[in-house]
């Protein structure tokens, strides 16, 4: 029966739901704007961010040790072609942001959307960026929270 089902279905969205199908000029109009705000989220993620040599300066250890945390999970990289940098956000004073592994570990999404997203404020966080709550008391638990919120289980 499931088989007589599928078959039966077609890739057409019912317009009538939906509105019509977009034009070939629409959808490169659109490819075109999500490129030129990907390119700008890449801009403003790679802005003020550490090489790794820097990283390692900035936090007392070796670039192997920087390269250890990163494959860890500890810190976060964002790869431009074959350059790795760190995003400034993750480190406060000369350390990383208390936390910052379980909140690598527990957002639901990739490297460039964490970025942005514990960089932007956060109605859930009063207004603070993420980034700027972990540095508070209780700062990484709220964080946590927040990012629960975002993933499906939530919804």
């Amino acid at each position: 029966m499931s088989r007589t089902a599928a078959a039966e279905e077609t890739d057409q969205l019912d317009e009538a739901l939906w509105g019509s199908s977009p034009t070939d000029h629409e959808l490169a109009r659109a490819r075109r704007a999500s490129n030129v705000t990907l390119e700008g989220a890449i801009r403003d993620a790679l802005s003020g961010a550490l090489t790794r040599e820097q990283a390692a300066q900035r936090l007392g250890i070796t670039p192997q040790a920087v390269s250890k945390r990163v494959a860890s999970g500890g810190l976060l990289a964002l790869r431009r072609g074959r350059v790795s940098r760190l995003p400034a956000w993750q480190f406060y004073e000369d350390n990383v942001l208390p936390g910052l592994k379980d909140v690598i570990a527990a957002y639901p999404g990739g490297a460039l959307s964490l970025t942005s997203w514990a960089t932007s404020p956060s109605p859930d966080l009063d207004g603070a960026t993420p980034a700027q709550t972990l540095t508070r008391r209780g700062g990484p638990a709220r964080v946590l929270d927040a990012i629960q919120a975002l993933t499906p289980a939530a919804w």
